[in-house]
């Protein structure tokens, strides 16, 4: 008889499945910034649906392991990108705000985590009750789908995960610091000059009147 997947595994997998959706949405912005960043997102969703997928189906201690190890690393890279800055490309150094749809993406990593590290502590044969085991499936998967619909509408809207590199930039495009550097010089250079002091009224002031002088030269003449 075929042993029953644990339900923190079947957590761990819908949870990978979901952050592996929320990559794969993004991963034609972040190619068109540039295609290195774009190729992070493709191999992170493959990685993370390929896992999420096998887990549904076997019931495997070093695929848990796997699992967890794989996870830990994309957290990581996220917490890097955020707080460093993407090592490579376009946007190298320049570290990314944190948005909604990254955040989230973070949360399905972390719940993959911590039920593949539940699945590996529970003791094999002892699959507990029918209910309580579709009860804790149904609810660790309400929370997976409604972490994983907002993610992804959110990154629909522009608001995904920053720079490159994996969860990038919150708005799947990249700014290069060395245009930005140089609009704000050309900027510079293009104020508009001063207004000149007004001197008109020097130069149209009214002539001071003969009128006085010409009387005073009829009366002596």
């Amino acid at each position: 008889m075929r042993t029953r997947v644990a339900a923190a595994q079947v957590i761990a997998a819908l949870a990978s499945i979901g952050a592996a959706a929320v990559h794969a949405t993004v991963a034609v912005d972040h190619w068109s910034s540039w295609w290195g960043y774009g190729l992070q997102f493709v191999l992170a969703a493959i990685a993370q649906l390929g896992w999420g997928i096998t887990a549904l189906l076997r019931d495997n201690r070093a695929l848990l392991g796997i699992g967890v190890a794989m996870q830990a690393v994309l957290i990581g890279a996220w917490v890097v990108t955020r707080t460093l800055g993407q090592p490579i490309g376009p946007a190298a150094g320049v570290a990314e705000p944190v948005g909604l749809s990254g955040t989230l993406t973070v949360l399905l990593e972390v719940i993959a985590v911590v039920g593949a590290l539940g699945a590996l502590t529970v003791k094999r044969g002892t699959p507990g009750t029918r209910g309580r085991y579709i009860g804790g499936v149904g609810a660790g998967g309400l929370v997976v789908l409604a972490a994983t619909s907002v993610a992804v509408l959110t990154a629909m809207g522009g608001g995904h995960h920053g720079s490159g590199g994996h969860h990038g930039s919150e708005t799947g495009h990249h700014q290069d610091p060395k245009n930005e550097t140089s609009h704000h010089e050309t900027s510079e250079h293009h104020e508009p000059a001063p207004p000149a002091p007004d001197t008109g009224s020097a130069s149209t002031s009214p002539a001071p009147s003969t009128a006085h002088e010409d009387d005073h030269s009829h009366q002596h003449g």
